[in-house]
């Protein structure tokens, strides 16, 4: 592939390591929003404290351009399956949707039913992803984090 012709965002401008690190990055994330146990424990009650992370930057990982341009044009380059790619896009529709306020407390958008859809629809990507034939090598390695942005 010509790394000259590549979009910007594309993972394919990166070294092959690389490449397979913010892969796992994504899928480790995408945990993390299925999570809803580790959601309160990190964001509401604190008590995991070598995690530093907020709700808003977890969902801004996932609206970002590189993200974005993985789930249109780099996941079907990888062979990722229709269904998994389709719910992808809609997750990544879902938390675009989300209105987000930085002064609504992450305990009280946890509670929200848009909240509760995010949670359902990531376990579903999640479950898709660790059983898709291209998406399950990212998932299944000793090299995945278990969540992401830490």
């Amino acid at each position: 592939m010509d790394n000259y012709n590549l979009h910007p965002a594309s993972i394919f401008k990166l070294p092959k390591d690389n490449q397979d690190h913010v892969i796992r990055e994504y899928y480790d994330t995408l945990k993390t929003f299925a999570d809803e146990d580790f959601q309160w424990k990190v964001w509401i009650e604190n008590s995991i404290p070598d995690v530093k992370t907020s709700l808003l930057e977890m969902r801004e990982e996932l609206l970002d351009d590189c993200f974005t341009y993985f789930i249109y044009h780099d996941s079907i380059a990888l062979g990722f399956g229709k269904e998994l790619i389709d719910r992808l896009r809609q997750l990544r529709y879902l938390l675009g949707s989300l209105p987000y306020n930085v002064t609504i407390k992450e305990k009280d958008i946890l509670k929200t039913s848009d909240w509760q859809k995010i949670i359902s629809e990531a376990k579903y990507v999640v479950e898709l992803w660790e059983n898709d034939k291209s998406g399950m090598y990212y998932s299944n390695s000793s090299k995945s984090t278990g969540y992401g942005y830490w």
